[in-house]
């Protein structure tokens, strides 16, 4: 009868040590999945971040160019502009307008990179980084599937072998 006993003993010892080995395992499958996961969400929100800041480029650009256009627009129409105090040295009129007019061929030309280099950022982050950012978190997933079910059998096998044991 003992000896039944010290089998079962045995048995459940075998079990117990099998079954913290699994759960080590497992806490080391579930740290490299989210290692992994939180790898990919950096890496996506980079690129996300990427386009943000090409399309507030862009936009603070095209608020120059606007503001420019604008004093242009006034430089030559002759309307006082409000607000501009101060002792800035008096230039003619030809002389202000030209002056306006250069700064807004160089704002035109910045707005006009801006929106280039937004549009390709947009562009590559949705042709590539998007795509690529699904298949690596696809991968990922089916990594941690395959672990988990690997130790899914196991414990099975591991259950089967206890009960038979006994």
């Amino acid at each position: 009868m003992t000896k039944v006993h010290d089998r079962m003993a045995d048995n459940g010892l075998q079990f117990a040590n099998a079954l913290y080995q699994m759960h080590d395992e497992l806490q080391e499958l579930t740290s490299k999945c989210e290692r992994d996961r939180k790898n990919l969400k950096q890496t996506g929100l980079e690129a996300e971040r990427r386009v943000q800041d090409a399309e507030s480029a862009m936009n603070k650009a095209k608020g120059k160019y606007n503001t420019l256009a604008d004093s242009y627009d006034r430089t030559r129409t002759g309307e006082k502009q409000s607000g501009k105090f101060g002792i800035k040295g008096t230039k003619s009129a030809e002389k202000q307008e030209e002056d306006l007019h250069r700064k807004l061929e160089a704002a035109d030309g910045d707005y006009a990179s801006k929106v280039q280099q937004a549009q390709t950022s947009r562009q590559d982050l949705v042709s590539t980084h998007r795509p690529q950012a699904t298949r690596a978190l696809e991968a990922a997933i089916t990594e941690c599937d395959a672990g988990l079910t690997l130790q899914l059998s196991k414990y099975a096998a591991l259950s089967e072998k206890m009960l038979l044991g006994n």
